[in-house]
């Protein structure tokens, strides 16, 4: 048998035990399952070759769907964040860097992950907005563009934008390329899909801060445990339409993980809710507009002639404690 023959062969194999399961109705992790309906040493393997092409487009689908209409178990999560770190490009930084992940496209409100994320770098704190591409609309990249902001193509560019400015923007196609590719198939077969989960586990740095948002508790439940399972140190927020969180509610506290372990940056005051969560938004400044609007009523934010809003300045205060504390743990 060729090697390319034994390649396929393997990945039908692969294809086949992995679609039983999926097919079988085994017990979906939201229902209690435990492993989920794929065991991790399975998921590892199966993401893995998802990743690099191995099935074809229509097996691809098939195992996308599957996984798609049972979720994913806090144990398959964690096994998909391992099998994407080979695929991952390394950025080399020795401190804490926030990772922002800003996926979302379909909104009602103005993405303002660009707003803190600047915010952020000026108070010091390094960080990383990694946005699907450099280019789309409604969507981070369309507002970075329009604030003149340039995508870093490398690793040598990502780390000398952070050196410059603490504020690099990084687009998943360049540093996770794999990844991406599963994400854009969201268009082609119209849902989101596992990738759209496991990259909010992902950064390109070593002491990477994944600001991991969500947009239903159990994502929350998930996404933590995953990060438990993984040792990882990341921060959990509710999602404004696929972006890092602006607002915060009463009833989604942001929580901190460091390495895993639950808890609050040391000498931090929880942040108060800016609104109960069934009442309105606090900022109405900032509905959505077209891309340019959003970044006129950023620039007007970051140059002094509008406020910044109350629940944006509650987390970059709670994001700068919580990059300290894991300078703090890292130095330990």
């Amino acid at each position: 048998m060729s090697p390319d023959a034994a390649l396929h062969a393997q990945a039908s194999a692969l294809h086949a035990e992995a679609i039983r399961r999926l097919g079988r109705n085994a017990r979906p992790a939201a229902e209690g399952g435990h492993e989920g309906v794929l065991a991790p040493e399975l998921a590892q393997r199966l993401w893995g070759a998802l990743l690099e092409e191995r099935f074809t487009p229509a097996q691809e689908a098939a195992l996308l769907m599957g996984l798609r209409v049972h979720g994913e178990s806090p144990a398959m999560l964690a096994a998909f964040a391992r099998a994407s770190a080979p695929h991952l490009l390394a950025l080399a930084l020795d401190e804490p860097l926030l990772t922002l992940h800003c996926a979302g496209r379909a909104r009602v409100h103005a993405t303002a992950a660009p707003l803190l994320a600047i915010l952020l770098s000026r108070a010091g704190v390094p960080v990383l907005l990694s946005t699907p591409e450099a280019d789309g609309t409604a969507c981070a990249a369309g507002v970075l563009r329009a604030l003149k902001l340039r995508p870093s193509g490398s690793a040598a560019e990502a780390a000398a934008a952070l050196s410059e400015s603490r504020l690099a923007w990084w687009p998943l196609a360049a540093w996770a390329p794999a990844l991406a590719r599963l994400m854009a198939r969201r268009a082609e077969l119209g849902f989101r899909n596992s990738a759209h989960s496991v990259v909010k586990l992902l950064t390109p740095a070593p002491h990477g801060l994944p600001v991991m948002n969500y947009t239903h508790p159990a994502y929350r439940t998930s996404l933590a445990e995953a990060a438990r399972l993984l040792g990882r140190s990341a921060w959990l927020a509710r999602g404004t339409e696929g972006d890092p969180v602006a607002w915060t509610t009463a009833t989604h506290a942001p929580q901190a993980l460091l390495r895993g372990a639950t808890g609050a940056p040391p000498g931090a005051e929880p942040a108060p809710p800016a609104r109960a969560s069934t009442e309105p938004r606090e900022d109405t400044s900032l509905i959505a507009g077209d891309d340019a609007a959003t970044a006129r009523y950023t620039l007007a934010v970051l140059e002094g002639r509008a406020p910044v809003p109350a629940a944006i300045a509650q987390q970059v205060q709670a994001l700068r404690d919580f990059a300290q504390a894991a300078r703090e743990e890292q130095d330990a």
